[in-house]
């Protein structure tokens, strides 16, 4: 864990392990990810990602 302090409104992660079911490894092991106010953040994959498909 960073010693950092965030003021303000802010979204942190700390060790943050994704493991898909029936899977040994983790996808994502021990991520970190601070996201300060006023800050932006660039997302990837299609336009209508995450919506629901006829």
């Amino acid at each position: 864990m960073s010693d950092r302090r965030i003021t303000g409104t802010s979204i942190r992660l700390d060790g943050v392990v994704k493991r898909y079911r029936g899977q040994e490894k983790p996808a994502v092991e021990r991520l970190d990810l601070d996201i300060e106010q006023a800050t932006s953040s660039p997302s990837s994959g299609r336009p209508d990602a995450g919506r629901p498909r006829p």
